[in-house]
């Protein structure tokens, strides 16, 4: 099985980094020159709270993916939600007949990405771990490797196959859940983003800090009151 990874940020990077770890057939997309250019250089190195390692994983800049005559049987899309559109479209013609796209988002844009790339060719997945990236070919994995990381789910809310197949991949990375409640699992996600990103975006504290503040965590309780 062939996987893609668009959008090799923060989330994109941990999902692309275990996966190639476990051996997965695994191509890292992005749009950032000098992101891409140390992967292929050097391996992208995770970070997580246990031991560090680095992958020499697969990488194209989002320019080269045109000549690539491979496809994918699955694209996690990592992107941010204003490129969620041209993202989708741009990947489209590199799925396989049965190939489907992965939204690994924050935000609720699986309706975008199936307008675009059909209904059936789009499955939902919330994502629950904690990363982030600071640097190029560098990301980090600031929640545990044991906690729950993604809940995986058909817009239909109908179980699948393919979800099933799909919890099993993502387990590479860390523990996944099948849902049958995408959209509530959605709502209550970004309700759990409302109460910290704002404050993050003020103190410049990041997400965990902001949790373990008395102060911070008591205004975050008060928006989410």
């Amino acid at each position: 099985m062939k996987i893609a990874v668009l959008g090799a940020g923060a989330v994109g990077g941990v999902i692309g980094g275990y996966l190639a770890q476990a051996g997965r057939d695994v191509t890292l997309i992005d749009m950032w020159p000098a992101n891409i250019d140390r992967i292929k250089t050097n391996g992208l190195t995770v970070t997580p709270q246990e031991k560090e390692f680095t992958v020499q994983a697969k990488a194209l800049h989002i320019g080269e993916v045109s000549a690539a005559r491979e496809t994918f049987d699955i694209v996690f899309l990592s992107v941010k939600s204003y490129d969620t559109e041209w993202a989708s479209k741009f990947i489209q013609p590199h799925l396989s007949p049965s190939g489907y796209i992965v939204s690994a988002q924050n935000g609720i844009n699986d309706t975008i990405i199936a307008e675009t790339a059909g209904w059936t060719r789009t499955v939902g997945c919330v994502v629950i771990l904690g990363v982030g990236m600071y640097e190029p070919a560098h990301v980090l994995r600031t929640s545990n490797a044991d906690s729950l990381s993604f809940k995986v789910g058909e817009l239909t809310g109908l179980a699948s196959q393919r979800v099933e197949e799909l919890r099993l991949i993502l387990n590479d990375v860390g523990p996944t859940k099948l849902t049958t409640n995408l959209w509530g699992e959605r709502w209550a996600k970004l309700a759990t983003n409302s109460m910290a990103n704002a404050l993050a975006g003020i103190t410049g504290l990041k997400s965990a800090d902001i949790r373990h503040e008395r102060r911070t965590r008591e205004l975050a309780i008060r928006v989410a009151a």
